[in-house]
């Protein structure tokens, strides 16, 4: 297999290595970690209903982000004969990142929160 080394392969490995590394960095925060117990022994638990508006951001992500994703996968004339696989497992690590992973569903409510209530100059 010969790989073209131009700008293409370059801008699809950043963007490979970012969503890879994004992906492992959510795997290790989704990790339980111990609970700690108050006085009595209890234990002390939280849950988070997702609201209307959180689920709306988190779809606009995905399909924000696989938009990104695949538009580059499909321009790039580097790793042809690759970019259907490459398209498939993007798409399934940004699906875990914005829909099945705690940790990276609440850093994409949190930035476009912050985003949301930056005032305008």
């Amino acid at each position: 297999m010969r790989v073209a080394c131009g700008t293409d392969y370059y801008a699809v490995l950043f963007m490979e290595i970012a969503l890879i590394g994004l992906t492992l960095v959510a795997l290790v925060k989704a990790v339980p970690v111990p609970t700690r117990r108050d006085r009595s022994g209890l234990e002390a638990e939280a849950e988070v209903v997702r609201g209307p508006k959180s689920r709306r951001i988190l779809g606009v992500a995905y399909g924000f982000g696989s938009v990104i994703i695949v538009q580059l996968i499909n321009a790039s004339e580097a790793l042809k004969g690759h970019k259907v696989l490459l398209s498939i497992t993007n798409i399934a690590m940004l699906f875990y990142l914005c829909f099945l992973n705690g940790w990276s569903r609440n850093k994409i409510i949190e930035w476009i929160g912050e985003w949301e209530s930056k005032p305008e100059r």
